[in-house]
C-alpha cells in the first residue's frame, strides 16, 4: 500500500491537474488491492483509513471551493526536488507545492515574480496551498 505521505502528493497531483479526478472505488478508504481475483476487495465500511479519507475529503473541499482549480489555465514549475502546479485565471490563482523528498523545503513566496501580477489586482482572492508532508 502507498504510505500516506505519497498518497497526499499523488491527490494532490491529481486534484490540481486539468480535468476531473478519476477516484477508483476504495481508494478513500485505503483499500488495498492485487492481482485478479483480489484486485478489489469490498468496501470496508467498519474500518475506512481516516488518513486516506481525510486527503481525499481535504481535496474535494479544495476543488468544491475554488473554481479556479475546475476551470483555471494550467502551468508547472520544479525547483530541486520541489514540483510546483499552478491554475489560474485573470484574477485568481491556486499553487499547489508537491515535496516527494525528505526534506523540509522553505519558500519565499515574495521572490516569485508570477505572484506579482496577482499581488496588484484589486480583485485577487489567490491562495497557496501546498501539502505539508
Amino acid at each position: 500500500m502507498i504510505q500516506p505521505k505519497n498518497n497526499d502528493n499523488a491527490v494532490s497531483l491529481m486534484f490540481s491537474l486539468p480535468g476531473v479526478p478519476c477516484i477508483y472505488y476504495g481508494d478513500e478508504a485505503g483499500l488495498t488491492g492485487g492481482k485478479d481475483p483480489n484486485n478489489r476487495k469490498f468496501f470496508p465500511w467498519d474500518n475506512i483509513d481516516p488518513t486516506y479519507y481525510k486527503q481525499y475529503q481535504k481535496w474535494s473541499n479544495y476543488r468544491t471551493e475554488n473554481e479556479v482549480l475546475r476551470s483555471g489555465d494550467f502551468s508547472t514549475f520544479y525547483c530541486g526536488d520541489l514540483l510546483g502546479i499552478i491554475r489560474y485565471t485573470e484574477n485568481d490563482y491556486f499553487v499547489t507545492l508537491i515535496n516527494p523528498s525528505d526534506q523540509e523545503i522553505r519558500i519565499d513566496f515574495n521572490a516569485i515574480s508570477f505572484f506579482t501580477k496577482f499581488r496588484s489586482s484589486r480583485r485577487t482572492q489567490g491562495k497557496i496551498r501546498w501539502t505539508t508532508n
